[in-house]
């Protein structure tokens, strides 16, 4: 990452030169911190690959000032007109060592926009906007004399937040994932295939799920509940002593836990584990 950016400096440094001399100068947009998906990972592509096979990225103007978001189909608002020429790719005038960086870079020398125009970049999660399931947007650019514009893009968006089946995961999830958008538990495991997403589990696959899954005692004779969880996820095991017909309160009976693997478990007294009632590991988002 340090060489990319010294490289931008030595880049800016030479078409400020060429600039003073009344030279003609391109314009270069790119990005120092890599773009993610809505996965957190890298948008991928490399300038070793064709540009049509790497996550798209356009250069539009703003006609107004103001950003508007594009069509379920990726199809940009009328008010937001793709630049002659504006279609790039992540990995394109990147370091050949670079492969899924997140990081791109785009040149126009012809038919420049003049200063005073307004820009922003818009990045999609796939090689073209039919297939793309998550966008993200730049800050608008107001164009001036500079050579150089370094953009950044730090959420991703919904193309579809409508929700088909009404289980509570927009199509735009439902399509990243590979789920029915018309059925609500796709696996068919009884958790929805939002509440999988939220757990980490896989909506395709129905020996993925939150379950508890073992109670055994451990090393010090203390009875364990274990359950199988996801590297990262935080969990809280909870118990209630009232009729599950009846919605019942429940309480806390371990801390919150942030698991470290496939597996997690935590101590309960043996006066908690003989109480007669039901126990439950909530996956804790906040």
């Amino acid at each position: 990452m340090l060489r990319v950016s010294i490289g931008w400096l030595a880049l800016y440094a030479l078409l400020a030169g060429a600039q003073a001399g009344e030279l003609s100068y391109p314009l270069y947009i790119g990005n120092a911190q890599p773009i993610q998906d809505e996965f957190g990972r890298n948008l991928l592509g490399a300038c070793t690959t064709a540009i049509d096979q790497c996550d798209r990225v356009e250069v539009l103007i703003s006609t107004d000032g103001q950003i508007y978001p594009p069509a379920s189909d990726g199809t940009p608002d009328p008010r937001n007109i793709l630049l002659e020429d504006g279609v790039t790719a992540i990995g394109n005038h990147t370091s050949a060592e670079l492969t899924n960086s997140g990081l791109f870079g785009f040149s126009i020398k012809t038919n420049k926009p003049l200063p005073g125009t307004k820009l922003f970049v818009r990045a999609f999660n796939a090689k073209d906007r039919g297939t793309a399931s998550f966008y993200g947007d730049s800050a608008i650019i107001n164009l001036g004399f500079n050579a150089v514009y370094i953009i950044s893009i730090t959420n991703m968006i919904a193309l579809d937040s409508n929700d088909g089946d009404g289980e509570g995961m927009n199509n735009s999830w439902e399509k990243s994932l590979g789920t029915d958008p018309n059925k609500a538990d796709t696996d068919g495991d009884g958790l929805s295939d939002d509440q999988e997403r939220r757990a980490g589990t896989d909506p395709l696959d129905a020996q993925s799920s939150l379950v508890m899954a073992e109670i055994r005692l451990g090393s010090n004779n203390r009875p364990l509940i274990a359950w199988a969880s996801v590297e990262g996820k935080r969990y809280q095991l909870e118990y209630t002593g009232t009729d599950l017909r009846l919605n019942p309160t429940y309480v806390n009976v371990s801390l919150v836990i942030t698991a470290a693997g496939a597996v997690s478990e935590v101590s309960v007294s043996e006066e908690v584990l003989n109480q007669t009632g039901q126990y439950r590991v909530r996956l804790v988002e906040n």
